[in-house]
């Protein structure tokens, strides 16, 4: 990674506070478990964890959730946003 690179991706926030060369991302990839029933939020499995979440997850209006679905989660402040379904 260039050193302009480097500094954009710090003046973004987006690694790690102890100066270190890890960078965050702002999304996630996530599987809607086949529990879901289909009402209100869902929880998660994100990709590379083993169980759901325990929180539920609010979603865009123009997405209607449904079991097994692959979607895009924007993080935000402490919890995140469904975007939508990966096709």
């Amino acid at each position: 990674m260039t050193d302009a690179a480097s500094s954009i991706i710090r003046a973004l926030g987006f690694t790690s506070s102890g100066g270190g060369s890890e960078v965050y991302s702002a999304f996630r990839i996530a599987t809607i478990p086949s529990s879901y029933s289909g009402s209100g939020r869902p929880t998660l499995q994100f990709d590379g964890e083993t169980s759901p979440t325990v929180r539920t997850y609010p979603y865009l209006s123009s997405y209607t959730p449904a079991a097994g679905d692959r979607v895009l989660v924007a993080l935000v402040n402490h919890g995140g946003c469904i975007l939508g379904k990966i096709m």
